[in-house]
């Protein structure tokens, strides 16, 4: 995959604020890609909305990974991060800013 920028969007919550960022591939340390390629060439379109039922008020994460060839997008809750994206998460995270809902 040819990974050239993450649009990266974070809602929900108790106050339900979103917040967001983009960042072009280049911008990611090494662990951080390989992280997200590795997720991104193993999960299917079928798992892609993964969502636990668990609990109210989940903070709901939706990545938008940019390739050369097409554009493929996955959501997920809090409870529910793939393995090996918490890191990566955190980061963006830390980047993101308020954007409108």
């Amino acid at each position: 995959m040819s990974l050239r920028q993450i649009h990266f969007r974070q809602s929900g919550g108790f106050a339900n604020l979103s917040r967001g960022c983009d960042v072009a591939a280049e911008e990611l340390v090494a662990a951080h890609r390989l992280a997200i390629e590795r997720f991104a060439s193993s999960a299917r379109s079928d798992v892609s909305a993964a969502r636990s039922s668990s609990a109210r008020d989940q903070i709901v994460y939706e990545l938008e990974l940019h390739t050369g060839v097409d554009v493929r997008r996955f959501e997920f809750d809090e409870m529910s991060v793939p393995d090996g994206l918490g890191p990566l998460l955190e980061w963006l995270q830390q980047r993101s800013r308020p954007v409108p809902p």
